[in-house]
């Protein structure tokens, strides 16, 4: 590994291009992964937000544009938890 260096070693400064840049995750709007109850959402977004063609960014992560179904559906909680009791379910009509 290349980073890593004796403790005890002089080592030579970093500079900035050297560095990886950490992966952004995108943000979705305009609800920031959130749904009306404040809760988070089930992360619907998909569609890429585009002004005059171009994709948004904010702070270096693109913005995607929120589904209003995910917004006023259930949080990600709520939906494994129904997922869940209807997997069983349908394995007891079986």
């Amino acid at each position: 590994m290349d980073l890593q260096h004796d403790l005890f070693e002089d080592l030579p400064p970093l500079e900035a291009e050297d560095l990886p840049s950490p992966a952004l995750t995108p943000l979705a709007v305009p609800c920031a992964w959130r749904n009306r109850a404040n809760a988070p959402c089930q992360r619907l977004a998909r569609r890429p937000l585009n002004l005059d063609g171009q994709q948004m960014h904010a702070d270096g992560r693109p913005l995607l544009h929120c589904d209003i179904a995910c917004f006023n559906g259930l949080s990600a909680g709520e939906a494994a938890r129904y997922h869940a009791i209807g997997a069983n379910q349908t394995e007891a009509m079986r």
